[in-house]
């Protein structure tokens, strides 16, 4: 008989998922995701960018030996940026085979290892691609694990994570709609819900500047992008989202 599924769990992505049970209770997000939208959707590129944005968060923690943490972060950076060209896999799996033999095993050389073996994954194509999110999440596991009993290191990370995490799915339904804001989004404050079973319905952003603020919200089959002040904003965030998007507003 197929265990019962958890609905808790079930809305919240996987890598933040796999951080969250790492993690005390309390040093969780709330509400994951920022509302009451469906799973955040995010490509093998963008995971393979939380990964590294992990490493940059594991790197004040490595206590011993810097070079084989910096030489893996160094080869996943280098294939996320298009540098290694056509050969990538293989010098993946080299550099994989090079850290495997390598000690110490700490959970920061692990977060290391996982963005590597992300890479190699995403580097390989085909099938192996979905392996992305899954070193992705050992890796987020790993970190909580390092960060040990500093509950407010652990739920600044959580938190940060979560952010990067709905920020890029948004950035990717702006750029699949050729949608470009006045400023950098700084912050998702409410994500909600909306008729499609995998797509949110509408995101409630600040923007890089004092006061500013953007709606990107589906209206019937339409995407509409506004922005202006706080007011101007909030007065086009349509009813059934309106008191929890401007509950996300509070201090």
């Amino acid at each position: 008989m197929a265990a019962k599924r958890d609905p808790f769990w079930e809305r919240i992505h996987p890598i933040l998922g796999e951080a969250m049970r790492a993690a005390p209770e309390e040093a969780w997000p709330r509400p994951a995701h920022r509302g009451d939208g469906p799973v955040p959707q995010l490509s093998g590129r963008d995971q393979l960018a939380l990964a590294l944005g992990l490493c940059e968060r594991a790197a004040p923690l490595v206590a011993g030996e810097r070079a084989p943490f910096d030489e893996a972060v160094a080869g996943a950076r280098a294939y996320a940026d298009g540098k290694l060209g056509r050969d990538a896999y293989r010098q993946l799996s080299a550099l994989a085979d090079r850290l495997r033999d390598r000690r110490p095993r700490e959970e920061p050389y692990e977060v290391a290892r996982g963005a590597v073996a992300a890479a190699r994954s995403l580097a390989k194509g085909g099938a192996s691609a979905n392996d992305v999110q899954k070193f992705t999440r050992l890796a987020a596991a790993a970190l909580v694990k390092a960060l040990g009993s500093d509950g407010d290191a652990v739920a600044a990370l959580l938190d940060a994570l979560d952010r990067a995490i709905v920020t890029r799915e948004l950035a990717a339904l702006m750029a699949e709609r050729a949608v470009t804001p006045g400023a950098p989004v700084v912050e998702v404050h409410y994500r909600g819900r909306g008729d499609a079973a995998k797509v949110p319905g509408l995101f409630l952003v600040a923007l890089e500047g004092a006061g500013c603020y953007g709606l990107f919200v589906k209206l019937k089959t339409r995407w509409q992008w506004l922005e202006g002040g706080r007011d101007e904003v909030m007065a086009s965030v349509p009813d059934a989202h309106f008191d929890r998007a401007a509950a996300a507003l509070r201090p």
